[in-house]
C-alpha cells in the first residue's frame, strides 16, 4: 500500500469538475471533430488511436494561422452525458464586430427560450432584407470519447461545443439513432412499452456517427452533419452500452451531477477568457434552465433554429 491508496476513498475525498474544460472542435472543411493536444492534456487523456475508427494524429491550421496538433476524429464512438437532446437547454449567440479590434466576437444573450426575442425584433425590424442574422442557437454537450468496450479515453469529460445548423443536424441525426435503439430494443427485449429512453438512459449509449457536411440556411453554408452511423439490430444490441456496470455506474453519476447549467457557466468563461468568444452578456443567468418537455415530436419545428412552430402550447 501506498500514500496514494488513502485517496480511493471518495466519500473521505470527493470529487469535482475542474471549472476548466477540454474542448472538442468541429471542423466541416475536414468533416472531422478536432481534439488538440493541449485539450488532450487537459482532459487526461489515456485512450490508444488504434481504438477509434477513421482517426489520425493531424496538424490543422485555423483561419487565423495558427497551427496545433491533435487528433483527428472523422468517425467518433461518443457517449453523450448531456445537451444532446432536443428538450435539452440551448442558449442564443449573437455575433458582432468588437469596436476596438474589429475582430468578429460571440456573446450569449442567455437561455434561447428566454432569449428568443431578440431574435424574433431583429426579424422584424429587418424584414425584406438581405443581411444575415446575428443570431445563432449554440448548444454544449458533454461527451466522452470510449472505446469499443465503452471505456473512456479520457479521464475527465469533453464539451462538444456547436452552433446553428451544426448543432441542429447534430441533434436531428442522435435523435433517429436514439429511436432505433429503442426499437431494437424492444425486439431484442419483448418490451411492449411505447414510451422512448428516458435520458439516463441515454447517458451510457454509445454513438458511433461519421461526418460529412450539408448546405444549411439562406446562404448554403457548408455545416458539419453526422450523416450515417453505425445502426444497432436486435442482435447488436448489448454492444451499444459499456460491457462493465461499473462503467455505466460512473457515467450516470457524473450524468446526475452536471445538466448543462452547471457546466455552462463555466464553459462560457473559459471561452471569454482563453479565445475571447462566447462571453455571457452582462446580467445574464445561465443557473437555472427553462423546463422544457421531453418528448422529441411535439410538432412541426422551424427549418432555421428547430423550435417548435408556434411555441409551446
Amino acid at each position: 500500500m501506498t500514500v496514494l491508496n488513502r485517496f480511493r476513498d471518495t466519500d473521505k475525498y470527493p470529487r469535482k469538475l475542474r471549472e476548466k474544460f477540454a474542448t472538442f472542435i468541429g471542423l466541416a472543411d475536414e468533416r472531422a471533430l478536432f481534439l488538440k493536444k493541449e485539450e488532450m492534456d487537459r482532459c487526461g487523456w489515456h485512450g490508444n488511436i488504434d481504438d477509434f475508427p477513421n482517426a489520425s494524429e493531424e496538424e490543422y491550421e485555423f483561419k487565423d494561422g495558427t497551427v496545433k496538433d491533435g487528433i483527428m476524429f472523422k468517425t467518433p464512438r461518443l457517449i453523450i452525458l448531456r445537451g444532446g437532446h432536443k428538450s435539452d437547454p440551448t442558449f442564443l449567440e449573437k455575433s458582432e464586430k468588437d469596436p476596438l479590434t474589429k475582430r468578429d466576437k460571440s456573446t450569449i444573450m442567455g437561455f434561447y427560450e428566454d432569449a428568443k426575442y431578440l431574435w424574433d425584433n431583429w426579424k422584424q425590424e429587418n424584414a425584406g432584407g438581405k443581411e444575415a442574422a446575428p443570431f445563432k442557437v449554440r448548444r454544449i454537450m458533454l461527451v466522452y470519447l470510449v472505446d469499443k468496450n465503452g471505456k473512456q479515453a479520457h479521464s475527465k469529460p469533453i464539451v462538444l461545443s456547436l452552433g446553428g445548423g451544426a448543432q441542429k443536424n447534430f441533434v436531428e441525426k442522435y435523435s433517429q439513432f436514439l429511436e432505433q435503439l429503442e426499437s431494437s430494443y424492444a425486439k431484442a427485449t419483448g418490451d411492449t412499452n411505447a414510451e422512448g429512453f428516458g435520458e439516463k438512459m441515454c447517458a451510457s449509449v454509445i454513438w458511433t456517427p461519421t461526418f460529412g457536411v450539408t448546405k444549411f440556411g439562406g446562404y448554403n453554408a457548408k455545416v458539419l452533419n453526422p450523416n450515417k452511423w453505425v445502426e444497432p439490430t436486435p442482435e447488436t444490441i448489448a454492444d451499444f452500452w459499456p460491457k462493465k456496470d461499473e462503467d455505466i455506474d460512473n457515467y450516470e453519476n457524473i450524468y446526475e451531477c452536471f445538466p448543462v447549467e452547471a457546466y455552462g457557466k463555466n464553459f462560457f468563461k473559459q471561452m471569454q477568457e482563453e479565445v475571447g468568444i462566447n462571453a455571457l452578456a452582462p446580467g445574464v443567468d445561465i443557473s437555472a434552465a427553462p423546463v422544457l418537455p421531453a418528448a422529441d415530436d411535439l410538432g412541426k419545428r422551424s427549418v432555421e433554429t428547430g423550435e417548435l412552430v408556434g411555441g409551446l402550447t
